[in-house]
């Protein structure tokens, strides 16, 4: 069955070329999934004697490359039009999106981080002042809670909500 794999792939990459769609030189070779089940023959006195079924998935890798969609969609609905029986194919599909003003968004981002922590660095440093009392006693004046710097998964966590806010809200202006 691999031959069969090989062949397909070479037969893709072909139609590709065909077609002028730039592809990944070589065709690449992916782990191959084996899948074993164990039946019982049969209940009592066959209990141990076992059939073993096994199926194996070969996989093919082609990569194409800056291609218009509408061409991409031709090539996959001719390629899956002469698919022998037993073969399969999956599509899956990256495309490149341009975000207009991403870098003064990022930028904007960077100096309000910048001057949190700034804020926060100045918070953590400054010693709590203390205020003699009348009777001797010294008690800490009340201040804003201190903020803990944040762990790396809840920085992350935090950030994340905020982009997608920020990129929510501009969607919504529009």
């Amino acid at each position: 069955m691999p031959d069969h794999a090989e062949f397909v792939s070479y037969f893709a990459r072909y139609a590709a070329h065909v077609r002028r769609i730039p592809t990944s030189e070589r065709i690449i070779h992916l782990a191959t999934k084996t899948e074993k089940w164990h039946v019982t023959r049969g209940p009592f006195v066959h209990d141990k004697t076992k059939d073993v079924f096994e199926r194996k998935t070969y996989r093919r890798l082609i990569q194409l490359f800056n291609a218009d969609d509408a061409v991409v969609d031709d090539w996959v609905s001719y390629v899956n039009s002469n698919l022998p029986a037993g073969i399969d194919m999956k599509v899956e599909r990256f495309e490149w999106v341009e975000f207009e003003g991403l870098a003064e968004q990022l930028n904007a981002e960077a100096e309000k981080e910048s001057a949190e922590a700034t804020r926060i660095e100045e918070l953590t440093k400054s010693p709590t002042p203390v205020e003699p009392k009348g009777d001797g006693q010294k008690t800490a004046e009340k201040m804003p809670p201190r903020t803990r710097p944040l762990g790396f998964a809840e920085d992350v966590r935090v950030r994340a909500q905020a982009y997608v806010d920020d990129v929510m809200k501009q969607l919504n202006k529009k």
